[in-house]
Order: C-alpha cells, then structure tokens, then sequence
C-alpha cells in the first residue's frame, strides 16, 4: 500500500528539516469538467500554434524586406520584392490569425454558455 503524504524538505538557516503534508492530493474530476478542461488546453494549444505560425511567416516577410534595405545602401543591385509573394504570404498569415481567433472565439462562446453547468 502506497502513503498519500507528499515529504517536502525545508532549509532554514543552513539546516534540512522534514515537512509531511498530510492532505491528500485531490484526483481530477472526470466526465464533462474534465472534457472541458481538456477542450481549453487543446484550443488554446491550437491559437498557440497558429499564431506562432503567422508570426514566423511575417518575420519571413520582414527579413526579406529588410535585406533589400541593406542591399540600397551599398552599391550592388537587389531584385525588387516580390509583391505577389508578400501577398501570398501575408494571406497565409492573415489565416493562421483568423484560425486562432476563431478558435478563441468559439471557446470563448461555449464557456459563457456553459458557465455553471459543471457542478459544483
């Protein structure tokens, strides 16, 4: 039989000193709390990565502009930037943005609607 007791060890003044903790660790609900709260990690994990993701891709786009910058003060001659490619891309972004807010938003929703139905 395992002991429900978490050991903690203190140090005051230079010397190491045993603390029980007596409470017992509550276990997560399960049904629909847990559901709930598996659905906030994971969209939130979701609007993480899609933001991550327009970011990358605007800092693509900015560090392509920014060589161009370089390039005009030297005297060596750069290809324009391609703005066909800067719309292509800033669309992708513009889709992780409203993939995450979406996402948000719609967690946002089902909270407020939800909110007090899980019990105690």
């Amino acid at each position: 039989m395992t002991s429900s007791t978490t050991k903690i060890k203190a140090v005051t003044d230079g010397t190491a000193t045993d603390i029980t903790d007596a409470s017992p660790r509550r276990e997560r609900a399960h049904g629909i709390i847990r559901a709930r709260e598996d659905q906030v990690y994971y969209l939130t994990g979701l609007a993480t990565a899609a933001l991550w993701e327009a970011d990358q891709l605007v800092k693509d786009i900015k560090n392509s502009a920014s060589e161009l910058r370089v390039t005009r003060h030297d005297s060596s001659q750069a290809d324009p930037l391609d703005m066909t490619h800067v719309l292509s891309v800033l669309g992708e972004a513009l889709d992780c943005i409203d993939l995450a807010s979406e996402a948000l938003s719609g967690l946002s929703t089902d909270i407020r609607l939800h909110q007090g139905d899980d019990g105690p």
